[in-house]
């Protein structure tokens, strides 16, 4: 496992490619750029931050990342799209999976929604993923749902506030949300 200093200058490597690719450099770069520049540096570096911070702590391992729904794809297309990541956990021979979606807006998980049958498309993709297991001769338990921030929002603080009063905001921020199996060893897993 890489350590958070790891993580952090693998984010910095990335984010300094992303920038050179995406703004403009030297004297075109104005104090608006380097603004925005060093803001998307901090919002990654939470987001990767939070993201390794879950995989350390939960039981769920990543299994498959943008699995497609499509012809000639590894799903057979219900509706094109593509999962963002599926998670897996294993417990006394059963397997579990969970998909997550990552939301660079703010997205909630709405349950009146569902009732109305909007906003199906992470229950479409689980019922679907699960179909397909059953299919293949492996079936796995729908663990969950869950929407995964893929932003942080700047927090102002007061003068003389705090910092680690941002800290507790930009965690609230990014919590997960969504609809997962009511079973206490599942939701323990996921912790």
């Amino acid at each position: 496992a890489m350590t958070d200093g790891e993580i952090s200058a693998l984010t910095e490597r990335c984010m300094d490619a992303c920038m050179g690719t995406y703004l403009p450099q030297g004297e075109a770069a104005a104090s608006r750029e380097r603004y925005l520049s060093a803001r998307n540096r901090q919002e990654a570096a939470a987001v990767v931050m939070d993201v390794a911070r879950e995989l350390r702590l939960s039981q769920f391992a990543p299994a498959a990342e943008e699995l497609r729904f499509a012809p000639g794809g590894p799903l057979p297309p219900i509706e094109y799209g593509q999962i963002d990541r599926v998670d897996i956990y294993e417990a006394d021979g059963t397997r579990y999976f969970r998909i997550i979606d990552y939301k660079t807006g703010h997205k909630d998980f709405d349950y009146a929604e569902l009732l109305y049958g909007k906003n199906l498309q992470m229950l479409l993709y689980l019922f679907a993923l699960e179909s397909y297991q059953k299919q293949t001769g492996q079936p796995m338990q729908p663990a969950g749902v869950l929407y995964v921030p893929g932003r942080c929002d700047m927090v102002k603080l007061k003068p003389g506030e705090d910092p680690a009063h941002a800290d507790n905001e930009r965690r609230k921020d990014l919590r997960r949300k969504g609809l997962v199996l009511n079973d206490e060893a599942v939701l323990h897993a996921m912790e």
